[in-house]
């Protein structure tokens, strides 16, 4: 075996770094925490934790939990074969048994097994990854196979090879195979750094698996320079894809729901090692600001990503720019993906995206042509995703049916594919023909520019309209960000015959008329007033009900419709708010509740002499020494302003019941937006004149990696704040008049020049 911990660099140095830390260490301190606390009084529960804490403290107890998860995993390797995810889905399982056999040569660095021990664990390691998944990334075509799957099936293997390539020749096989094709997997990614699969599986899968690979490559190929040089055969730099990963993070911590997986939470390992390797503005930020820390999701399905967040924690000092000169990245521009306009305070966010969509039927790739997103102060505006599973939806069309046959043995399933296509997003629709996608292989773009400094960016989507709408000449969008508060949305179609033009938007609840347009209304109180400039449009409204499933499960499509062969929009887009939220509530008194049997007035006495108090940063295990309980109950006295407030409670709330003065409040509309999105509650109006409030919150948290059944864990987290009423800047009049448009608004006057937004072809 190899004498010192593979991939974990100076463990003895992280050792004593890690003992040495303290609460003015900040997260880095946290995190440790969390780890060691979770990894001791869940180790059943918290298992991919258990391993890196037994390295890093040696202590016996520590150690014996370690060696206890390694035989427990290897009693399950028989009965696991026979299992149909294992037969469907090899790849899912390649990564985290590589990742178990890490941790094994790990802990036999800290004497945790014995000679016998590390043979016989060894053997059988080797044997289930040679039989189940050596041979699984042999029926991956080389070298044409460059994807999620192939990548995690090479990763491992290498991985597996080395660590026992001194002791068995089918380890020593594996590493020969493994090391020949792991460069052309990063040279041959995409340029950009996008995979096309979307957000799920460029964070979960590609960008966690690019740091083990960089590092495997140049530690045991003896490669150098991995991460930034262009690597053969395609020349792409395994940087980007880090870089790409970051980028999809917006305002917030949600990721792009630019896939069928929609909204959701991000990893953070990924741009730890970033931040450490490059020092760039971009990951340092999105680390600090951006990512939550009770998330738990698979990286390569394996859940140890604040592991290896906490190895990869960047020391270096960070650079004053991104790698493209954009400042910290906020804004973004990739030819072949997209670009996203961010204000300077990141309170408005617009992306505008054009990757391309696989020809046939779209599943992860879906067809978005141009579609835009919107975001305000750090909360999703725009719908995109896919219906929550089994549900009827409105975008199941005649001809997006499709029989399917891989899902199970020997049973057919007949699943819709509509919700993939372009009527299900932020596009422009012709004629009706909201099942459009591509049919063959081809560039979907003509062009696409972006001048980020300025501002704007603008992409003809021309090739995917004429394939499906042959007479079509252009279809071109730009967006632009002015005076860092005000977006405009300008649209062009040209075509050799009158088409019926519509510019759709999908929108978060609620959403009314306005004069010219409509009014987005999210339950977190932040608003898109969206008219249209030119006139001559149709607004329609239509409520969807299941689409997305997350966050809200509905939403609203606004179609602005008009007939002719040169149509031309304008949109001006004013993003405000109707809440501020200005008033933390620092600490809550807390009580576990192991058998979920209080009743209100029995934890109410328990909490007036609990000696407990916690800032539901995190759930309460895991900011004090309580027990691994799921239910607890905080207590507060609130302090408030006169007048109408609302609570801002956690992100992440399972089962949640909430008393304001003894009454209980209705959470029932947050009951799916809560998962990702802390609700903002409304007190009730009888207690506008109070000047405190007495809060108690009933909230349920996961015990373990795997309480969110595998699709990731979100445990409480965000805290509790107070929010007052804020000064919603409302639009007055919206003229055009020789190039210029005169927005007039509650709060100012904008003068904005579109002569080069209308008409402009160039």
């Amino acid at each position: 075996m190899l004498p010192t911990p593979f991939l974990l660099d100076d463990a003895d140095g992280l050792r004593a770094r890690l003992a040495a830390l303290g609460p003015g260490d900040g997260r880095r301190f946290q995190l440790w925490e969390l780890l060691r606390n979770a990894a001791r009084t869940a180790p059943a529960d918290y298992g991919w934790f258990v391993p890196f804490v037994a390295v890093m403290t040696r202590e016996p107890d520590d150690v014996a939990r370690a060696r206890e998860l390694i035989f427990t995993y290897l009693r399950k390797l028989e009965p696991m074969s026979f299992c149909s995810g294992l037969q469907f889905h090899f790849w899912c399982f390649a990564f985290p048994h590589a990742k178990v056999a890490l941790y094994f040569q790990w802990l036999t660095t800290v004497g945790a097994f014995s000679d016998d021990e590390i043979r016989d664990i060894s053997r059988a390691l080797v044997k289930y990854h040679f039989v189940n998944f050596h041979h699984g990334l042999r029926t991956k075509p080389e070298p044409e196979c460059v994807d999620n799957q192939a990548l995690s099936l090479c990763l491992s293997t290498a991985i597996v090879g080395h660590l026992f390539a001194d002791g068995s020749a089918m380890a020593r096989l594996m590493l020969r195979d493994a090391m020949r094709r792991l460069p052309g997997m990063l040279g041959d990614m995409p340029t950009s750094g996008y995979s096309g699969e979307g957000s799920a599986y460029m964070d979960c899968v590609n960008g966690p698996a690019v740091p083990l690979a960089t590092e495997v490559l140049e530690r045991v190929g003896g490669y150098r320079d991995v991460l930034f040089a262009p690597a053969p055969p395609g020349g792409a730099r395994p940087v980007n894809v880090l870089r790409m990963v970051a980028r999809s993070f917006m305002p917030g911590g949600l990721l792009l729901p630019w896939d069928n997986y929609g909204y959701q939470f991000g990893v953070r390992s990924t741009l730890a090692y970033g931040a450490r390797r490059t020092g760039e503005a971009l990951f340092h930020r999105v680390l600090d600001e951006e990512v939550i820390w009770t998330y738990d999701i698979g990286i390569g399905w394996a859940y140890d990503d604040l592991v290896w967040t906490l190895i990869w924690w960047p020391d270096g000092v960070r650079s004053a720019s991104g790698d493209d000169g954009s400042g910290d990245g906020r804004r973004w521009y990739q030819p072949g993906v997209g670009a996203a306009l961010v204000s300077t305070d990141g309170d408005r966010y617009a992306l505008q995206h054009w990757d391309p969509s696989t020809p046939g039927m779209p599943t992860r790739s879906h067809v978005n042509p141009n579609a835009v997103l919107f975001t305000g102060y750090r909360t999703p505006i725009s719908a995109d995703g896919s219906p929550a599973e089994g549900a009827a939806h409105r975008f199941q069309f005649p001809d997006t049916w499709r029989e399917v046959g891989f899902l199970a043995i020997d049973t057919e399933s007949r699943y819709n594919y509509g919700d993939g296509c372009a009527g299900a997003h932020s596009v422009i629709v012709l004629d009706g023909l909201e099942s459009m996608m591509a049919h063959g292989e081809y560039e979907q773009t003509a062009s696409t520019a972006a001048d980020l400094a300025a501002g704007w960016v603008e992409a003809d989507v021309t090739p995917i309209y004429r394939e499906n709408v042959p007479d079509v000449a252009e279809v071109r969008r730009r967006t632009r960000l002015h005076r860092d508060r005000v977006f405009t949305v300008a649209d062009r179609v040209r075509a050799g015959a009158p088409h019926t033009v519509a510019s759709r938007f999908l929108f978060r609840p609620s959403v009314a008329p306005i004069d010219g347009g409509v009014r987005v209304c999210t339950p977190e109180g932040v608003t898109l007033q969206l008219v249209e400039v030119l006139g001559d449009t149709e607004v329609t409204l239509e409520e969807v009900a299941h689409h997305p499933a997350k966050p809200d499960g509905r939403s609203v499509l606004v179609d602005f419709t008009s007939r002719g062969a040169d149509v031309r929009r304008l949109f001006v887009a004013l993003i405000s708010r109707t809440i501020e939220v200005r008033q933390p509530v620092p600490s809550f008194a807390v009580v576990a509740d192991p058998s979920s049997s209080l009743s209100f007035d029995a934890a109410v006495a328990a909490l007036a002499v609990s000696p407990h108090r916690v800032p539901m940063g995190l759930p309460a295990y895991l900011e004090a020494e309580l027990p691994h309980a799921q239910r607890w109950w905080y207590r507060a006295t609130v302090p408030k302003e006169p007048g109408p407030a609302w609570l801002r409670l956690p992100v992440g709330m399972h089962e949640p019941r909430l008393f304001v003065d003894g009454d209980e409040v209705d959470l029932s509309p947050f009951a799916t937006s809560r998962e990702l999105i802390a609700p903002h509650v409304a007190l009730p109006p009888s207690l506008e004149d109070a000047e405190s409030v007495d809060v108690v919150l009933r909230v349920d948290v996961p015990r373990g990696h795997y309480d969110g059944q595998g699709d990731g864990t979100i445990a409480m987290t965000g805290g509790v704040a107070v929010g007052y009423p804020a000064d919603e800047e409302l639009i007055r009049s919206v003229t055009h008049e020789d190039g210029v448009v005169t927005l007039v608004t509650s709060h100012d006057e904008y003068r904005i020049s579109v002569d080069d937004l209308v008409g402009v072809t160039a």
